[in-house]
Order: structure tokens, then C-alpha cells, then sequence
């Protein structure tokens, strides 16, 4: 995130003392060099959130089919005959 406010803010800056020589509009590579770092910075939160959530339920259903394992498992060694 530091990257990319560290390549968008002396663009903005830049264009900001140009806007005050020249009209305010706003162009596509204005635009531009501000989305796509913003999209890249989004989309690598999106995935980090995603595959943390994918480990999660991972290890949660590691934890449920050890759980299911030791129910099964008691009541076979409770019944058998001594």
C-alpha cells in the first residue's frame, strides 16, 4: 500500500501544480495512474482473504474428521467383549 500511495501521490502532486497552469480535467492516464495500483492493491487482499479462509476451513475440517473418527472409534472398543 505504501508502494503504490508512493507512486500515485507525486503524480496527483505533480498534476495538481499543473492543474493550477492548465484547466482541471481530469484525463484516462490521470485516471489510469491511479486505478491500477488501487485494483492491484485490492485484488492482493481479496486473494490474501481468500486463502486464508481456504487454510481455515481446511484445518476445520481436519479438526471435524479427527472428531468423527474418535466418535466412531469409542464405542466399537466400549462393546467389545472382554
Amino acid at each position: 500500500m505504501r508502494r503504490t500511495l508512493s507512486i500515485v501521490l507525486p503524480i496527483l502532486q505533480q498534476e495538481g501544480s499543473k492543474r493550477s497552469m492548465s484547466s482541471s480535467r481530469i484525463t484516462v492516464g490521470k485516471l489510469l495512474a491511479f486505478l491500477i495500483p488501487l485494483s492491484c492493491c485490492v485484488s492482493a487482499v481479496a486473494w490474501a482473504i481468500a486463502i486464508g479462509r481456504f487454510l481455515l476451513e481446511r484445518e476445520r475440517s481436519k479438526v471435524e474428521v479427527a472428531r468423527l473418527q474418535s466418535l466412531t472409534s469409542a464405542p466399537a472398543d466400549a462393546e467389545r467383549p472382554e
